[in-house]
């Protein structure tokens, strides 16, 4: 296992009820005086639940923090034009000083996204593919044509550039395209919601298809923090079975480490076993425990580089 692990942080209520603007912005910035090595947000365009856009939100966060990153986790990339999209991020990029990560997946588990946006379910993954590849194009500062089924253009042209010259783009995803997807065109994987077994089979999964490339694998994990483990395994299911429709028990016991700090944390190691470069948490919490189950996380930051030097 190798030093340095870092540690991410997600926010993404709605699921119980919506946080005041004042609490979620606070979040943002508590979470790097906490030690958090980047910040995450969801997006979705057409949801059953309250939820931000994440450029506006990420920009929000960034005029209060100075060194956490800000990414996006995942952004629906098929769902917007690829030179709004650039603009967005390069624009985002430049007013934090460089610290974007753009996590992207496709979508089509909420089909009101799609049909909302104009945009047809079935070229969620092709549209992804291109504009990934033209997102590396418009950052580069060039001037780009495109001419397919679902995009066509002449001389566009995205400024500023980012301020590293281009972005990371990680790729969520479970199946065996969305793998080919983060070690043909990505910079990484994200692993979302899964538990470490299938994290490290992904990863053996990436070494097969990409052999000559080292990619950052960041995984997500929910996580429920409560000294009492029956209490937060309950509370656990009650709010992703909300968020998802669905009964969530046992995804619950697989993949959603819960219980005290240190038995969470101890769970959290596991990602790193299996491959994952970085973990990122996302407690569960409803809106008024919000700010105080960060603080419960920032205890797992406290720890978290200590715990990976003595594992090294």
């Amino acid at each position: 296992m190798t030093t340095g692990l870092a540690l991410g942080v997600g926010f993404g209520p709605g699921t119980l009820g919506f946080p005041s603007a004042a609490e979620v912005l606070e979040y943002g910035r508590r979470a790097e005086e906490l030690g958090f090595d980047h910040y995450w947000v969801n997006d979705h365009v057409s949801w059953s639940h309250p939820l931000l856009d994440p450029v506006a939100l990420l920009s929000a966060v960034s005029a209060r923090t100075t060194r956490i990153g800000l990414a996006t986790g995942v952004y629906l990339l098929p769902l917007r034009a690829p030179a709004a999209t650039a603009r967005a991020f390069a624009s985002l990029d430049y007013l934090s000083g460089g610290r974007v990560i753009l996590g992207i997946g496709v979508g089509g588990e909420f089909e009101a996204d799609f049909t909302s946006s104009g945009v047809p379910l079935r070229r969620r993954g092709p549209r992804a593919d291109t504009t990934i590849r033209l997102l590396r194009e418009f950052w580069s500062g060039a001037e780009v044509d495109r001419h397919d089924v679902d995009f066509d253009f002449d001389a566009a042209t995205v400024l500023p550039t980012p301020v590293r010259g281009d972005i990371p783009v990680i790729v969520g995803g479970r199946s065996e395209v969305a793998l080919r997807r983060a070690a043909t065109l990505g910079d990484g994987w994200m692993p979302y919601l899964m538990h470490p077994e299938r994290v490290a089979a992904g990863v053996a999964r990436l070494a097969e298809l990409a052999p000559d490339r080292t990619p950052r694998v960041i995984a997500h994990v929910f996580v429920y923090l409560d000294p009492d483990a029956t209490a937060a395994r309950e509370r656990a299911i009650e709010y992703l079975s909300a968020q998802y429709h669905r009964d969530m028990t046992a995804t619950v016991d697989r993949a959603v480490p819960y219980g005290s700090v240190e038995a969470v944390r101890e769970r959290l190691l596991e990602y790193v076993e299996a491959g994952a470069t970085d973990v990122v948490v996302r407690p569960l919490a409803a809106p008024e425990n919000l700010l105080a189950s960060l603080e419960s996380a920032g205890e797992i930051s406290a720890g978290w580089m200590r715990s990976g030097r003595e594992t090294a």
